[in-house]
């Protein structure tokens, strides 16, 4: 009897904990991909270059840099 009922509240536990963490990857998801959409080409590239180095702010004014 004990052992049933421990197992249906691990078994609802797990199952809460997967959908938090499945919330907390579709929402990561989103979350890289407006920084991804959101990095702009810098004006001052040197002549020749072809890649496009950008910058994009993220929360707490953190500052990402790919040059």
């Amino acid at each position: 009897m004990l052992s049933s009922v421990f197992t249906e509240w691990a078994g609802m536990i797990f199952r809460w904990l997967h959908v938090v963490a499945a919330i907390g990857w579709i929402g990561s998801s989103f979350y890289f991909i407006h920084l991804d959409l959101s990095l702009k080409p810098t004006k001052d590239l040197p002549e020749g270059v072809t890649a496009m180095p950008g910058r994009c702010t993220a929360a707490a004014s953190i500052t990402f840099s790919n040059t």
